[in-house]
């Protein structure tokens, strides 16, 4: 289970320097581990006080940012299953992040918190997802049992290209099932 770090901050004095070791956020541990009755180590890697490697920052502008794959990370430990598959299909889609990248993430932070959930979020993710849309209806397929959607379905006739489906679509023997927003 994780630790919040809540607890860490507040157990810094006000007037002492937030001294912030580089690569990691956060200070003080003492009271915290002291209240989840761990040492100071256990307490570090319980809580995970997110360690940056520098191939975890990228630059916008000049700028220091997450990189795309932490992004996934921090999303998968924060957020539901669905809203973080939202956030990995976008980046990955936007190029902001590769499938090389959320495997080469997960082999280096498998012993940290959130992990397995980022693993589960990353195998899922999908560049080809083009709306959020998507994302929600791929996991919706996963969780009622559908078969996994194609996405990004072009349709052409004699004079050239029809158009491409916004939403997921699902083969069927003779058609295709449409997922819609319409009632």
């Amino acid at each position: 289970a994780s630790i919040s770090c809540c607890s860490a901050v507040l157990a810094r004095p006000r007037t002492a320097p937030n001294y912030e070791p580089v690569g990691q956020r956060g200070d003080g541990p003492t009271t915290a581990a002291r209240y989840w009755g761990l040492d100071t180590q256990a307490y570090y890697k319980k809580a995970d006080v997110w360690p940056l490697a520098p191939e975890d920052v990228d630059h916008v502008a000049g700028v220091p940012v997450l990189s795309g794959a932490r992004t996934v990370f921090d999303a998968a430990r924060l957020l539901s299953f669905t809203d973080a598959v939202v956030v990995a299909d976008r980046l990955l889609r936007m190029e902001q992040t590769t499938p090389d990248d959320l495997r080469t993430l997960a082999l280096r932070l498998h012993e940290h918190a959130g992990a397995p959930r980022f693993a589960r979020v990353s195998l899922f993710a999908d560049g080809r997802a083009g709306s959020a849309g998507e994302s929600l209806s791929r996991v919706w397929f996963a969780e009622v049992g559908l078969p996994e959607p194609e996405l990004q379905v072009e349709f052409w006739d004699e004079q050239g290209q029809i158009g491409i489906t916004v939403l997921p679509w699902l083969r069927t023997s003779s058609s295709a099932l449409r997922t819609s927003c319409e009632p």
